[in-house]
């Protein structure tokens, strides 16, 4: 008889968190460009951001080097 499969555990998802709390954020991409904002929206490859004057940016997951959350 086969054994049932124990229960994965939960992976943390630090983007549905910042997301969900509307967190500010400060994000550096790979080309040197610094964009101060919230995520509006995000899937498997993209994130929305959109910043203080209103404009909401498509970027992807992959031009970002790192996150900051501003207090």
């Amino acid at each position: 008889m086969e054994q049932p499969k124990p229960p994965k555990p939960e992976k943390p998802d630090l983007l549905r968190d910042l997301w969900r709390d509307q967190s500010l954020l400060k994000l550096h991409l790979l080309d040197g460009t610094v964009l101060e904002g919230r995520i509006k929206q995000f899937d498997q490859y993209n994130l929305r951001v959109k910043v203080e004057d209103g404009t909401v940016y498509l970027i992807p997951k992959h031009a970002l080097v790192y996150v900051e959350v501003i207090p």
